[in-house]
């Protein structure tokens, strides 16, 4: 059996700050449907590598391939435009807005309408936002914080805003939750 192709490939990662080198030739592949993770003390380089790869940080050397589409020097919108996002270590969910309204951010680059179209008030806007709340909570059911979804992000427990976060990492993502019968697994 043909292993899958990589979906994210890391091959000879090297980022320094000045003199010193935080991470050096570091290369791994994660496949389609993997899980991989990175683990190592303090100051091991993790959040380092997902700078680099999330475009945070500019790589010294290698490369970075998410989808057959190279990263080195793309800017953290379009990588995340491609559908490579991430999450912080401290929790930053928009605490003054619902679970729910969080996702519809995340979903926000999905929106097709024309600033006309709005003011107008033309049906395809209330599709489409109708199209958008099934897809923000297809993601709350994905992550299972669908019953918090009227509350306020700042009223969840730590726990539970890692959870709106990830979501929203996922809302944001190309791949996720493109229809009400589909989520990612």
């Amino acid at each position: 059996m043909i292993a899958p192709a990589a979906v994210l490939s890391i091959k000879g990662l090297a980022v320094r700050f000045g003199g010193l080198t935080a991470i050096d030739d570091m290369s791994f592949e994660v496949r389609d449907g993997e899980v991989l993770s990175l683990i190592g003390p303090n100051g091991a380089g993790k959040t380092t590598a997902f700078n680099a790869i999330t475009g945070y940080l500019a790589p010294a050397a290698g490369d970075i391939v998410y989808r057959a589409q190279r990263l080195n020097g793309l800017k953290v919108h379009q990588i995340a435009a491609l559908g490579l996002v991430r999450t912080f270590q401290k929790t930053s969910v928009f605490g003054g807005r619902t679970v729910l309204d969080n996702i519809l951010i995340g979903l926000h680059k999905r929106g097709r309408q024309r600033p006309l179209a709005i003011i107008l008030g033309l049906p395809s806007v209330s599709r489409e936002e109708q199209e958008l709340r099934a897809a923000a909570w297809d993601v709350l059911r994905f992550v299972g914080i669908e019953r918090r979804a009227s509350e306020l992000g700042s009223a969840l427990a730590n726990g539970e805003q890692r959870l709106l976060e990830v979501a929203i990492a996922l809302a944001a993502s190309r791949s996720s939750c493109c229809s009400t019968s589909r989520c990612p697994a």
